[in-house]
């Protein structure tokens, strides 16, 4: 088109030309009136060409979007298409052929073609290739090709030749994947193998007269007619779906073009019956008769083939929708079974159909989900879970007869079947059954059952479906699993909690004593002592504080396991530290005669910050086996700066601890085993030197959140070199804590202004009089000299009830009446008497995970945790004093109260921030925990809570609305928690309709909650 345009273009210039330079040789001569007109053409001429021109360019626009659509074709053509150079390399591939080969397209390029043909098939690829370069005639062959996972394929190649931009051959290929026609084609094979004559049907025809005039002997014997009577006849009788206009069409069309031409149609034989056939229909001539010859193959074979891979990928596909359907989470038993019982009907055009489940423990056939089966006015069941006991351990009728038998079975006439027991009335009629059961791994899990197709069920049939009830048998093993699993951790859950709450009270049992004799002693060295009695006070005390700071790792041992234990960075002087270890230490080192030592490098820095006391229960744990495995000899600690390649930060102190003996040693294959959890070398050592085999693994877990590591180094019989590592921050002179510095009571004294602070007056509610002794005498250290005690809750109301107090602190367990009823009594008298709010702080020796939001739910305001430090103390009061002090309106019930009925705006309706502050005491810690476990705690709660109102299970839904509420309210979310209230209560009316009205609503709050709260937490990052 581009050339028809530029010969027009300059046939138009030439005309042009040769008219303006005759005018313009004549120009002497022409008038005005003819300059005019020679004007008015050249503008005419000039038109004309920028039309041409527009046309062009329109043209070339298209020509461009033509070739784009033609590339884009080419490229995602669903047919593989690659050109070969004359060496035989690909220099360019389609991504179809790509995709076939399982190579990025980049990979094809420039490699040879050779390479992907299989190593048998390398002749015919080389004959076919050679003859198209020596006859120039297109080729189509086929062959196999392998794929980069060395899979092979069978492609059927059209090659062609031509030339590229330089004039040089090349050859384009399309390769067609024909794998699977090829496998259908070597079935075909194998069945026309074990044909002894198996020829094609050859026809003649009379183009003029529309009659047969000449057929071999396989056309009329599988035509069934004589060859005599079969010449009496005609092509449009023997096939019927063309008729006689189309038959003359098409011989028209193949005479005319002088084209070989291929049509799939259906022949009839004599005795009416029908089969496909493949036609190759040429013309020619023979003494001067028009003729067409027409060889018909019977495709009946193939074209099964074809139908048998259809369904195929039919069972493929319905397989692979279902093994989708069994990987989504969210899915139920009964969402499953209606998605299984689909695809069955679907696959084997069924009617009807049921998928069941068997009851592990009843038997019971489960019905999940069926299809109507009965008319309205007879079926007796509205809940699509049915179930059918066994009798005697069988189950009856058709339907059970695969389940008693464990295998697949179909029948075309039911009524002849030895299991068939009739129909119910009403029931449809059953014309077809197929039946098969879901075993895996020789276990009975259910069953898959389909009836009244559209045509007789075969083997394919029942093979489909037992591919299907296989992958149903695995999601039903996997279910109960699941459900097993579920019902395990509960039982593990509760049997965690019951550790935990034993732990809780071991704890307290042993911190109640401990905080006596730590407390004790710290009076004791503020009293008049002598030097030796005062070293002796000291050891006590440093011993007592050890002691519970190991009881606390014990009990911590899970904190620890969960990464929720954390380090505690205070300033200490090292070698402070090292020097009470020590002390701690030499009385059992004396006593069994051994000499026990410590050093530190010159370089090492004495002030350092870090966890003084998890160092100092490393260090004691490691000395303190040393001691115990070393019969004679010396125990030596050795510290030094270990050096590091990427140390570049200064503010940073890497120290190596080295832990030396002369003791038992240790066999090389039982080091490697230390660091495991309640390991021993040996029963004899064990009776011997006792032990739980929890230290060393506390001491490896301790050491890694210190930034370090842990070892040994041992040579059995002679001794052991234990060493950790560690990582310190520097720090100056200043506010050093730990053994061997100024008494943290007495430091705190002096800041202390009596005259602000003696005025106020504190109850005290302790059960235990050792401790009661401790917290006043430390109460009245600090400054505070108005103090009453109550052993109770129930003595502690009494006095409240004739006094007044500025502050309470707290215990937690107390008899008659502990201190979260006592506390919860207090807040609700506040809100009846409009009493100011009085500060709580618990004081109490629990210390597991949970307690410290346990205390701030019953409505007190801080936590202490025994044995009390004097300065955690005095912070504490002092914090809240100036509260009482200076915000006499300070009440979290009241401003709880302002925000619900009241909000400001929508965002304080969702989540009331200053509520949640004011009721954890500005905790901000707390509060994001709180806030981060209520995220994670309350998409589980929402999905128990609509899975038992899907279930009807009103207990449970009764339950979980309670618990949402509870949550809500724990977190300052009013809406969620008054619309989870409002189902709580509907719940106890059982007013099912009025609870699933409200569901969206529950849900929206929840998204919008969930969705807030996390956008909180980010923005207080």
């Amino acid at each position: 088109m581009n050339k028809n345009h530029s010969e027009k273009n300059r046939s138009l210039r030439d005309k042009a030309e040769e008219r303006l330079n005759k005018d313009l040789s004549q120009m002497d001569n022409l008038s005005n009136q003819e300059i005019k007109e020679l004007i008015q053409n050249l503008r005419v001429h000039q038109i004309e060409l920028e039309m041409q021109n527009e046309e062009l360019r329109l043209s070339q626009h298209e020509l461009e979007t033509v070739k784009a659509r033609y590339f884009d074709l080419y490229d995602r053509a669903p047919v593989g298409y690659c050109t070969l150079d004359s060496k035989g390399l690909v220099v360019d591939a389609n991504l179809a052929l790509a995709d076939l080969l399982e190579e990025p397209r980049l990979k094809l390029l420039k490699k040879p073609w050779a390479s992907f043909v299989l190593d048998n098939d390398h002749g015919i690829n080389f004959k076919k290739i050679r003859d198209l370069y020596k006859s120039g005639q297109s080729q189509e062959f086929d062959l196999r090709l392998k794929k980069s996972s060395r899979d092979e394929v069978w492609v059927r190649i059209i090659a062609t030749l031509g030339e590229d931009q330089d004039d040089q051959p090349h050859l384009r290929m399309a390769v067609i994947n024909i794998t699977e026609q090829a496998k259908a084609r070597k079935e075909i094979k194998r069945f026309k193998l074990a044909m002894d004559s198996s020829t094609d049907s050859f026809f003649i025809i009379d183009r003029n007269s529309m009659r047969f005039v000449d057929a071999n002997q396989e056309a009329w014997k599988s035509l069934g007619y004589s060859k005599e009577k079969l010449l009496t006849m005609g092509p449009y009788q023997i096939n019927p779906h063309m008729g006689r206009t189309d038959l003359i069409k098409t011989f028209d069309r193949i005479s005319r073009d002088q084209t070989q031409e291929t049509i799939e149609t259906i022949y009839t034989k004599s005795d009416g019956q029908e089969f496909p056939v493949e036609i190759r229909l040429r013309s020619f001539e023979q003494d001067g008769k028009k003729l067409i010859i027409a060889v018909a193959r019977d495709i009946s074979e193939r074209k099964a083939a074809d139908e048998s891979i259809m369904r195929e990928a039919a069972i493929n596909s319905s397989l692979a929708a279902i093994a989708k359907e069994l990987t989504q989470p969210d899915k139920t038993m009964p969402e499953i079974a209606d998605a299984v019982q689909k695809h069955a009907q679907t696959l084997t055009r069924s009617n009807f159909g049921f998928v069941s489940s068997i009851d592990p423990k009843t038997k019971d056939n489960v019905i999940h989900t069926f299809s109507a089966m009965m008319d309205k006015d007879k079926c007796q069941v509205n809940d699509k879970n049915v179930c059918f006991s066994p009798s005697e351990g069988r189950y009856p009728g058709l339907w059970g007869y695969c389940l008693n038998t464990l295998e697949p079975f179909f029948t075309n006439n039911p009524r002849i079947h030895p299991a068939s027991k009739g129909i119910p009335e009403g029931h449809v009629p059953i014309e077809r059954f197929l039946s098969v059961p879901a075993v895996y791994e020789g276990q009975l899990y259910g069953q898959i059952s389909v009836a009244n197709a559209d045509r007789d069920y075969t083997n394919e049939d029942l093979k489909a479906l037992g591919a299907m009830a296989h992958l149903f048998a695995m999601y039903v093993a996997r279910w109960k699993g699941e459900q097993e699993l579920s019902r395990a951790l509960q039982q593990a859950e509760q049997a965690n909690r019951a550790k935990s709450a034993f732990l809780a009270n071991m704890s307290h049992e042993i911190r109640t004593p401990m905080n006596g004799i730590i407390g004790m002693t710290n009076l004791l060295m503020n009293t008049t002592l002598t030097p030796e009695q005062k070293e002796f006070a000291a050891t006590i005390s440093s011993s007592g504080r050890t002691l519970l700071s190991l009881i606390n790792d014990i009990l911590d041992i899970s904190r620890i396991e969960a990464g929720k234990l954390e380090l505690d960075k205070k300033n200490f002087d090292l070698q402070g530290i090292i020097e009470d270890t020590i002390r701690i230490l030499q009385i059992q080192a004396t006593d069994k005669g051994l000499k026990i030592s410590w050093d530190i490098d010159s370089g090492v820095s004495k002030c350092i910050r870090g966890d003084w006391i998890r160092l100092q229960q490393v260090m004691i744990n490691l000395m303190g086996n040393s001691i115990k495995f070393t019969e004679e000899g010396e125990v030596r600690l050795h510290v030094q700066h270990e050096e590091k390649e990427h140390e570049q930060d200064t503010d940073l102190i890497f120290l190596r601890f080295t832990i030396k003996d002369t003791g038992i040693g240790l066999p090389k294959d039982k080091i490697k085993e230390l660091f495991r959890p309640f390991y021993q070398l040996d029963s004899s050592i064990t009776r011997k030197y006792g032990g739980t085999g929890l230290g060393l693994v506390i001491c490896k877990r301790l050491v890694r959140m210190m930034g370090g590591d842990i070892g040994v180094d041992s040579v059995e019989g002679i001794g052991s070199n234990f060493w950790f590592t560690a990582v310190f921050e520097k720090c100056n002179q200043e506010e050093l804590v730990g053994p061997g510095f100024k008494n943290d009571l007495d430091a705190l004294t002096n800041h202390v202004s009596k005259t602000d602070i003696s005025d106020k007056s504190i109850l005290l509610v302790e059960d235990n009089a050792t401790n009661q002794m401790v917290a006043r005498t430390v109460l009245k250290k600090l400054g505070y000299q108005n103090i009453d005690s109550a052993y109770n809750g129930l003595k502690a109301l009494d006095m409240l009830g004739s006094k007044n107090y500025h502050l309470v602190l707290m215990d937690c367990q107390m008899p008659e009446l502990d201190g979260f009823e006592t506390t919860r009594r207090i807040r609700k008298n506040e809100l009846n008497s409009k009493k100011p709010h009085l500060p709580i702080i618990a004081m109490t020796a629990l210390a597991m995970k949970g307690d410290r939001e346990k205390c701030i739910e019953a409505g007190m305001d801080d936590y202490l945790v025994k044995p009390i430090q004097p300065g955690i103390l005095s912070e504490k009061l002092s914090k809240w004093l100036k509260n009482k002090q200076h915000d006499h309106n300070f009440s979290p019930t009241h401003a709880s109260h302002e925000t619900e009925s009241g909000p400001a705006n929508e965002e304080e309706n969702i989540f009331n921030e200053n509520d949640l502050i004011t009721r954890l005491g500005n905790d901000q810690e707390l509060i994001r925990e709180i806030l981060s476990q209520f995220i994670d705690e309350i998409p589980d709660r929402m999905d128990r809570f609509k899975e038992a109102l899907e279930t009807e299970d009103s207990d449970q839904f009764k339950i979980m609305a309670h618990t949402i509420k509870g949550l809500s309210a724990n977190i300052s979310a009013p809406v969620l928690r008054n619309v989870a209230a409002q189902i709580e209560s509907l719940s106890m009316k059982d007013d099912l309709q009025a609870i699933k009205d409200l569901i969206p609503k529950l849900e929206q709050q929840h998204q919008s909650l969930v969705e807030y709260l996390k956008k909180y937490l980010e923005k207080d990052k």
